[in-house]
């Protein structure tokens, strides 16, 4: 996601950066504080790690590896 930001957007390492900073404070403070008993079900985070593993092979699959 990161990737096809950068070669999309003209500011692309800035808008790279702020994506990347987003989705670290979500996973680490927003997440937490709003669903604590999600970080106590899934402490290192696997189940987002598979949803966005098989979004991914879904997103190669359906773009037949065209993300250009």
């Amino acid at each position: 996601m990161i990737t096809w930001l950068y070669k999309s957007a003209k500011a692309g390492v800035l808008i790279g950066t702020l994506f990347h900073a987003g989705w670290d404070i979500t996973n680490s403070q927003i997440v937490p504080a709003f669903m604590p008993e999600m970080v106590r079900m899934f402490p290192n985070n696997e189940v987002i790690y598979a949803v966005f593993g098989v979004l991914a092979v879904l997103l190669m699959v359906l773009t037949r590896g065209r993300l250009s």
